[in-house]
């Protein structure tokens, strides 16, 4: 399961690094999670297969 990181910034923004999910990290930014819903938020950093 990939890491989770919050980094404060006003963008709305997220993004993913690693090469495997037990070595990765997803970081959102506190701009998404300020102007986005729960579900938007939740559609942006849900684990997909």
């Amino acid at each position: 399961m990939p890491q989770v990181a919050l980094y404060h910034a006003p963008d709305i923004n997220a993004f993913a690094t690693g090469a495997r999910r037990d070595a990765s990290l997803v970081a959102v930014s506190t701009g998404l999670l300020q102007n986005m819903s729960r579900d938007e938020a939740e559609a942006v950093i849900a684990p997909r297969d």
